[in-house]
């Protein structure tokens, strides 16, 4: 969903916004691709989830249904039934009490739910939009705003943005609002909340001069090209594009002189939309204070930021363990005939100096989280010269359960799911509250010796809260 998401809507821009080339000349591709996995990734009761087997969350449910919305008007064919089944979902999740566990999640988890019914334009006799019911963080607010205007109700989205601005955070040039959400949910999200409030503030109110303050704030916020998640990524593309149509920066007409330290350094003219902006060449920065001076004649407005990113080379990792503490052990696999039922039981044992091609190795990963975090993604590298055996149902392993326990009714590995790169295994988790243990089983292929980097946990939408594993030489002789 999330990596054609920014795309589509720059698609449907009318020309406010060129794609790459690499991503223009595939996107219909990855579009086609990622509606086939949403669709294959749809719950029985209509919803999405974080994962496939998870439980149907109405945040994640009216992310989605926006994103069909906007593919279909970008001109991609979306299946009805899959968006009908969704919307069902939707009014059927705001009549059940609770929707979530927390009264600030549940409050702009039905904003959500009721904003993406709207553009929907999804009605029935039994539903009715109660916005001014809701207790709602700004994140619900700014989408309460976004309701009432889809639905031409100019008094209620002015009184709904008052509210909001009455809650933002305004120092010097720059504005946003915190949400104050519970920790770690979907909704605790300021970057997230104070794009869909510039949204709001766009279509509503397009003149209030707040708007280039919570433009400065989401700038100086960036990572880069992108911010810290997808969905953020999405949710300031989409504001930024009605900000675009609202300003005419189809029709920018500037120049821009750049000076570093008192000395030229770039001299461009920009007129229309480019792929590229200004990009300037700062190899003169000197040790220690530096001056970056831009200047802009012309019409149009020019938005600017700078990152910082670096790579550091080292022979080995140390583990990081404030927000995760990871183990991650390798047992070499020997088989051995059980005389009772007649079948290989294979022993482990933690020396591994001499693993031949063809053997195999369980590896044990251990995740104890210092929170309750929620949205948690594992990634664990796979050393070179092995591959994953994808299906290891006939290993029986001293001391290891099945996965789906020895009667086939339990479940013993506590990840919502398991994706087999050929570089890594990915383990998805909606919830982390308790510590984990799972496994799984690669085979000796290439000789050679290996470094299998560390194993890394951290949240999908905040990526700083993560954890690092030792790392391991490893070894395969012919």
């Amino acid at each position: 969903m999330s990596r054609f998401y920014p795309s589509v809507l720059a698609k449907q821009s009318g020309g406010l916004v060129e794609l790459p080339e690499e991503v223009a000349a595939n996107l219909d591709d990855i579009v086609d691709k990622g509606l086939k996995r949403l669709y294959n990734f749809q719950h029985d009761d209509g919803g999405w989830g974080f994962w496939q087997y998870d439980n149907s969350s109405p945040f994640i449910t009216a992310y989605v249904i926006n994103g069909l919305i906007d593919a279909k008007a970008a001109g991609y064919s979306v299946d009805e039934n899959v968006l009908q089944n969704a919307l069902l979902y939707l009014e059927n999740a705001i009549k059940t009490e609770p929707i979530e566990d927390w009264r600030l999640v549940a409050g702009d988890a039905r904003a959500y739910a009721y904003y993406a019914l709207a553009r929907a334009d999804y009605y029935s006799e039994e539903l009715t939009y109660n916005l001014d019911d809701l207790d709602v963080t700004p994140y619900g607010l700014a989408l309460n705003v976004l309701t009432a205007h889809q639905q031409n109700n100019t008094a209620l989205a002015n009184e709904q943005l008052d509210k909001l601005l009455a809650q933002v955070r305004e120092t010097g040039s720059v504005a946003y609002w915190d949400t104050n959400a519970p920790r770690y949910y979907w909704n605790d999200d300021d970057i997230e909340a104070s794009a869909y409030a510039l949204e709001a503030l766009v279509k509503v109110r397009p003149n209030d001069p707040i708007i280039p303050k919570v433009v400065n704030w989401l700038l100086l916020n960036r990572q880069g090209s992108y911010w810290v998640s997808t969905k953020q990524t999405a949710a300031i593309v989409k504001a930024s594009l009605e900000l675009a149509k609202t300003t005419d920066e189809a029709n920018i007409n500037y120049q821009v002189v750049a000076e570093l330290n008192g000395q030229e350094v770039s001299n461009q003219k920009i007129v229309g939309q480019s792929a590229d902006g200004v990009q300037l060449d700062l190899t003169g920065f000197a040790a220690g204070q530096n001056n970056l001076e831009l200047t802009v004649t012309g019409q149009g407005t020019l938005y600017s930021s700078a990152n910082v990113t670096y790579y550091a080379e080292q022979e080995s990792y140390q583990p990081q363990t404030e927000h995760f503490a990871i183990k991650r052990t390798y047992e070499k696999l020997t088989p051995r005939l059980d005389p009772e039922t007649q079948s290989y039981v294979y022993d482990r044992d933690l020396t591994i100096s001499n693993v031949k091609a063809g053997e195999y190795l369980l590896v044990t990963v251990d995740i104890t989280p210092k929170d309750d975090y929620r949205y948690v993604l594992v990634n664990d590298p796979l050393p070179a010269g092995f591959r994953v055996v994808e299906d290891d149902t006939a290993f029986r392993i001293a001391g290891v359960e099945p996965r789906y326990g020895y009667d086939w009714y339990g479940w013993n590995y506590w990840y919502d799911g398991r994706e087999i790169r050929d570089e890594r295994v990915d383990f998805y988790f909606t919830y982390l509250g308790d510590k984990v243990t799972f496994t799984y089983i690669l085979r000796a292929e290439t000789p050679g010796a290996f470094a299998a980097l560390p194993t890394e946990a951290w949240l999908m939408y905040e990526p700083e809260i993560r954890g690092i594993s030792n790392d391991a030489r490893l070894a395969i002789t012919e």
